[in-house]
Formats: C-alpha cells, sequence, structure tokens
C-alpha cells in the first residue's frame, strides 16, 4: 500500500531582522546590556522587480546578508539543544560593501515555545577584524559554540586564524572568543565544529595555502575536553586534499570521522589538481585521542590518475562541495559524495566551474558499498554494465550535472543544474539527505544562473535504497521517475536583481528527533549565483529558517497535479496549442510578456484533459511565458513569437 508522509512546513514571514553595523560593537566579548542595541534601521533592497513567478521562499526570516555564500561544504548553521531552542549562525556582510572588515559572525536562536527570536536584531560574536564562514553547535547545558576564521586589518597583518567562541550561559549572547593554535605558512581556516554527547567539541579545519594554487593542501584535527575552555594543537589528519572535506560524530561520541577529498596529481609534476581525485577518510574510536589509518572509499572505483583525452584534455572525478557524512544509531560510518566526469579546456588552464555531469551516491562503511539513488534520476549516469560510471566511453557518458555539457557535444554555456553541497542527516534508523540544485531548466535567472530549490531524500535502510519524503513502499521503487522531493519549488524564471527565489547554502542540524522535525538554514539568494566568484551584482539576501515536520500517515493517492506540454516545438507565429495530461477540477493558464505582465488568461476554472490553443498572432513578436497553476501545483514554459 502506498504510505506517505505529510510534510507540515513552518511558513511563516517575519521582517528582517538585521541591518546594524558591524563595526557597532568592537569586542569579542558583548555583555547583555548590550545585546538589543542598534544605531541603524533594517537595511531594504528597493531593487525588486516586477515578476508574476515570484514566489517567496518558505520559512522565517532571521536576518539578511549580502554574502550570498556562507560556507563551501556541509558545515553546520543551525543546532538544536535539549529544550528543543534553535540555535543559529551565519555571516552577515552589508549591501553597501563597507569596509574590509565589515564582515561578521551572527548568532540567534529561534525559542519555539514563544514562536519568536531571543535577539532583535541578531547578536554579533566576531570582534573587529574581518571574520565569516561560521559553524555551530550545542553543548548539553545549551549553550552554543561557534566556530569561525578571521583575519586582521588588510594591510598590517594580513594573516587568518581559526577561532571557537562559546556563550557564557544559556542564549545570554555573551560569548568569549579563542583563537586556536596558529600554523605559520599553512592557516587552517573553514573551521567545522561537532559536539559529542561527552561535551567533547571536535573542529576539522583546511589548509589555505599559495592562494588556491593547486599543490596539495593539509587537513586538521583538535579538540577541546573542558567545554571550550582550552583546545589541543592541531593533528595533521592528511595532505594532498582539496577543498573542506567533512567532519561527523557518532552518537555516543566515541567515534569521530573526519572526510576529505584527494586530489589527482597533474600530468608530468607533482601538482594536485583541484577538484579530481578520491573520498578518503580517517576515524578517531576513542573520542579524537588517536586515529586509525586513511581509507580510500573509492580506490576500487575511481582511476588513480586523470585521463586525457585524444583532444588533450583533462579528464577525472569532480568531487568538489559534494562531500558529507553521517553516523547511524548503529554507529556505522555513512557519506554521500559526487561522482561524474569533468574536463579542463587544455592541460594549461583550469576553468573555476568545471563542464561536468554528477550525480550522488551513498557509501556504507558497514558493507563497504555504494549505492546509487540519492539524487534519483535528477542525474542519469548510463553505463556499460556494473553500476560504476567509469565503464561508460566518454563518447557515450551524458545526464543532467553541476554543468549540463556532455564530454561530446552540447551547449558549453548552458547554466548548471542538478545536485550541489549534499547534507547528510540521521534520523533514528533512517538517513536523510538534503541538498541544493534544480530540475526545471527554465528557471534561470535574467543573468543566466540557476535559481535553485532545495531537496530531499530518505532511506529507511541504511542507504541501500532512496525515496522522496512521500513513503513509498519498494514494490513502487523504480516505478516513479523522482526519488527525491522538492521542499521549496520556487520559480522566478528571468528574474532580475532582488526578483529572484534561489534557495542557496543550504545547511542542516544532521540529527532529526524523535518528534520527526528536520531543521533546515539557507540564504534566499535575491539574484542568483554567488558574487564573490562570478555575479557583480550584490542583492540583500534574507537569511531563512525552515522547519519540516514529517509525520507518517496513511492516505489516499497522488493529489491532481499540473502537467502541461507544446504540441509542437520551435517558433510560434500563430496558434500555440498546449497538451494537459489530466482533467482539472480547478486551474488557471495564463501568458506573461517577457516584463512580467499577464498578457493574457486562456482559462481558468475546471480543465479537461486534451488541447488548449492560444492565439499569438494577436500579439508583438518576443518571448512569453506561460503558466498553468492548480491547488498544489505549478507548471511553467517559455514560448517564442516572431511574426
Amino acid at each position: 500500500m502506498l504510505r506517505k508522509l505529510i510534510v507540515s512546513m513552518c511558513v511563516m514571514f517575519v521582517a528582517a531582522l538585521s541591518g546594524y553595523s558591524p563595526e557597532s560593537i568592537a569586542t569579542s566579548k558583548i555583555s547583555s546590556v548590550d545585546l538589543h542595541k542598534s544605531d541603524n534601521e533594517p537595511e531594504h533592497d528597493a531593487s525588486s522587480a516586477n515578476n508574476p513567478f515570484i514566489i517567496a521562499s518558505p520559512g522565517v526570516q532571521i536576518g539578511t546578508t549580502a554574502y550570498d555564500v556562507q560556507r563551501w561544504d556541509d558545515g553546520v548553521r543551525v543546532a538544536v539543544d535539549k529544550s528543543g531552542n534553535v540555535h543559529f549562525t551565519y555571516m552577515y556582510y552589508p549591501l553597501s560593501g563597507g569596509a574590509y572588515n565589515s564582515r561578521a559572525v551572527m548568532y540567534n536562536v529561534w525559542l519555539p515555545d514563544k514562536g519568536e527570536f531571543a535577539f532583535k536584531p541578531s547578536v554579533k560574536i566576531s570582534g573587529a577584524l574581518r571574520a565569516g564562514y561560521p559553524t555551530i553547535g550545542v553543548l548539553s547545558d545549551g549553550r552554543a559554540v561557534i566556530a569561525y576564521h578571521e583575519s586582521e586589518i588588510i594591510g598590517v597583518d594580513t594573516s587568518n586564524y581559526c577561532c571557537v567562541t562559546v556563550d557564557e550561559a544559556p542564549i545570554l549572547g555573551a560569548f568569549s572568543s579563542k583563537r586556536l593554535q596558529y600554523l605559520a605558512g599553512k592557516e587552517p581556516l573553514w573551521p567545522d565544529i561537532k559536539i559529542g554527547a561527552d561535551d567533547v567539541i571536535h573542529i576539522k579545519a583546511h589548509q589555505s595555502v599559495n592562494d588556491y594554487q593547486y599543490d596539495g593542501e593539509e587537513t586538521y584535527y583538535c579538540r577541546s575536553t573542558d567545554k571550550g575552555k582550552t583546545f589541543s594543537n592541531w593533528t595533521t589528519i592528511t595532505n594532498g586534499t582539496v577543498n573542506q572535506g567533512s567532519i561527523t560524530v557518532s552518537p555516543d561520541g566515541k567515534k569521530i570521522a573526519v572526510l576529505y577529498i584527494l586530489g589527482y596529481k597533474y600530468p608530468g609534476n607533482d601538482t594536485v589538481y583541484y577538484n579530481f581525485g578520491h573520498y578518503g577518510y580517517r576515524e578517531s574510536t576513542d573520542a579524537g585521542k588517536t586515529w586509525g589509518a586513511a581509507t580510500i572509499i573509492t580506490k576500487d572505483r575511481f582511476p588513480d590518475e586523470a585521463i586525457i583525452d585524444e583532444d588533450f584534455r583533462l579528464w577525472g572525478v569532480y568531487n568538489g562541495m559534494n562531500l558529507t557524512g553521517s553516523y547511524d544509531d548503529k554507529g556505522l560510518l555513512h557519506v554521500i559524495m559526487a561522482e561524474g566526469y569533468i574536463s579542463t579546456p587544455d592541460l594549461e588552464h583550469f576553468s573555476w566551474i568545471p563542464r561536468n555531469a554528477i550525480r550522488l551516491v551513498h557509501w556504507a562503511s558497514g558493507t563497504k558499498q555504494f549505492s546509487a539513488g540519492v539524487s534519483g534520476r535528477m542525474n542519469v549516469i548510463p553505463t556499460n554494465g556494473g553500476g560504476n560510471p567509469w565503464e561508460s566511453p566518454l563518447d557515450s557518458f551524458w545526464g543532467w550535472g553541476y554543468i549540463t555539457t556532455p564530454p561530446t557535444g552540447g551547449d558549453a554555456d548552458r547554466p548548471y543544474i542538478g545536485c550541489i553541497l549534499p547534507v547528510l542527516a540521521r534520523w533514528g534508523s533512517k538517513l536523510v539527505c538534503v541538498w541544493q540544485g534544480q530540475t526545471d531548466t527554465l528557471d534561470i535567472s535574467a543573468a543566466g544562473y540557476v535559481n535553485m530549490d532545495i531537496f530531499v531524500s530518505v532511506s529507511g535502510d541504511y542507504g541501500n535504497t532512496w525515496r522522496p519524503i512521500e513513503d513509498f513502499d519498494s514494490t513502487d521503487l523504480g516505478t516513479y521517475a523522482a526519488y527525491f522531493t522538492n521542499l521549496t519549488n520556487t520559480h522566478t524564471p528571468d528574474a532580475g536583481p532582488g526578483a529572484c527565489s534561489d534557495e542557496a547554502s543550504v545547511s542542516i542540524w544532521p540529527i532529526v528527533g524523535t518528534d520527526n522535525i528536520l531543521h533546515i538554514t539557507y540564504i534566499e539568494d535575491k539574484f542568483a549565483e554567488n558574487f564573490v566568484y562570478g555575479d557583480p551584482t550584490q542583492t540583500l539576501n534574507p537569511v531563512m529558517y525552515l522547519k519540516l515536520q514529517l509525520v507518517g500517515i496513511k492516505e489516499n493517492p497522488e493529489p491532481q497535479t499540473a502537467s502541461i506540454e507544446l504540441l509542437e516545438k520551435g517558433v510560434f507565429t500563430g496558434a500555440v496549442t498546449f497538451k494537459i495530461n489530466a482533467a482539472l477540477t480547478s486551474a488557471s493558464l495564463r501568458i506573461f510578456d517577457a516584463s512580467g505582465a499577464l498578457v493574457e488568461t486562456v482559462v481558468s476554472g475546471k480543465v479537461d484533459q486534451g488541447t488548449i490553443t492560444w492565439n499569438s498572432s494577436r500579439f508583438p513578436s518576443g518571448v512569453y511565458f506561460y503558466n498553468l497553476k492548480t491547488p498544489s501545483s505549478t507548471s511553467s514554459g517559455r514560448i517564442v513569437v516572431v511574426h
């Protein structure tokens, strides 16, 4: 019997809660008297465009930031204490840009009993220096612990330092910051924090060297056994790594795993090539005191070196920004990673946003087996057998991925869709994977970047099979095209600055408790793609909290969904015919022009299965959008009219 899980979203819209000056508090310790003081009014983004497809991203707004990239890994920015209070951290940056040191680390707490935030506005917990990329955990007594890195004033001391700061009392907002060991010439950055059941604080960091010149970096670990009063020196977990990796702690706090991404050696020298290579980890079984030998997860799955094709292009496994891990309720490690091809234009150049096609796969330490289907058929990788993508010759490889350009042919400028930045959580005996991506090829901003949504997939058998939030029986698997659920499903095609609904920088609390609540925080990027590496237009972006309560009940079959397609492709000069897949008791089909203005309502009310025609000859040549909406879903697409 088909069973489902009702997803009850806490969809609340509250006033923006930030816009204060990060320089207004210059110390790293804040007194309770200062918590609610702010000399500035909240910032407002006046650039919102008129767009009929705007659907506000769901959740509660924590604050705002112009820094739309919070981290490049699965670092946690939302944590839940034993009382159910939800703690947040995020990186703030003013829309105006401000001084070099304007970037700051913020903190707030959602109080579910009161239905409000503890601080209005959020509390700045970093000092006077430039700070960012925070992660958060909570001690058993309810005090938040936040890790981040900071740098001195530019031109004086540009060194970077890892910091950990602990609240003086639960939800007080008065933090004292400590710098961790400084390694000259290596500078551990991007600290990622996890706290065990024994209150041991575990920190993973990644070396920053040579301004991203891909010569191999080190991954580090340190810990505190006295609730943040003191920390050990760094232990080098491995070298030759690329990107930040991941850290996870078992439910009993005894096992710690640091996961990392190894790079391929560049042909002809010892340089490690960024985002190519194997996945590996090291594990401690005594809460971080000692560490076991390295395990290379993909040693029998991926080649040990990059492939050079007949055109002298370099091919390898794309693995950047796509690694996450979690222990299950039995203390066994599970890993979600990306696999797929990546190429460079030639052997002398590197493309920051590579051409590739990827999918998310699962690996379990208990079985040492891989299972596909985490991201369902969002990414399809055909094989010649055995389920190994490397068994496919380069000339037959294809699929949706981070950038949808196949190795042969295809449009090199096509925007990326698919899946990226997975984060894994345990849910009793289940596993939950959340990621950001897109399946709608039309949901592209005016700048040509994808407006991403948030997706989730659940496994009830320790990662062997994956399904949507809708709880299909095993007999139903294989029947449905999608093995995941779109949690946000916002569509803002061709939206300009201030009008996009791009759910990015997704983070979750990696434990779904007995209340069956999944806690998510993300950035509602108002102009898709990050301004750090591509988008020159900054917007003031809401920092959001999305709460999903998953309650299992029996339910009737699928509700009505809107499905529409054009009978003909290409440009249109007159009649445009749509095919409706099923009768709909209540629906509307509307046409909009490129400016977002409503052109015509083709039909509204009951819609029969069959075809509907719109006469485009009565309107000027140009790009138009159709939008079919029912109470449960929306479908849209693009029409080009030429006379």
